[in-house]
């Protein structure tokens, strides 16, 4: 399988322009090696199957993209389909409007402290619009 990252790039630009908004891409393959990779790896030789997408949000998108834009005092937008709302400074996650795109189990590992920091804009939307 041929992974379109290229094509994916050109149309987050695109897309990035259009809505007036600043684009910054993150080269995060080693850190997806050294933690999503060597999970699988480890789980398989274990006789166990793996949950890589829990743990790529776990340890990539969310602690890694934070870092980063907490340095960049920015809040930071995910293409996850849920819906988030803060409840005495807690975040709460239910299902998007589109429930067979639901995403919240892939964000059950992610630390509260983390989702404060992040938006969830297609939550409200369903899949065919976006």
């Amino acid at each position: 399988m041929k992974c379109l990252w290229e094509h994916d790039i050109r149309l987050v630009k695109a897309i990035s322009i259009k809505l007036g908004n600043k684009l910054h891409i993150l080269n995060l393959i080693k850190n997806y090696k050294n933690t999503v990779v060597s999970y699988m790896l480890n789980y398989y030789k274990g006789s166990l199957t793996p949950n890589p997408d829990v743990r790529c949000n776990e340890t990539i998108k969310f602690r890694h993209n934070l870092k980063w834009g907490l340095r960049k005092k920015n809040l930071l937008a995910t293409g996850h389909y849920v819906f988030s709302y803060k409840q005495g400074g807690v975040v709460k996650l239910k299902l998007p409007k589109d429930f067979k795109k639901d995403q919240v189990f892939f964000l059950s590992s992610v630390k509260t402290k983390f989702l404060l920091f992040f938006k969830f804009p297609l939550g409200i939307y369903n899949k065919k619009t976006v």
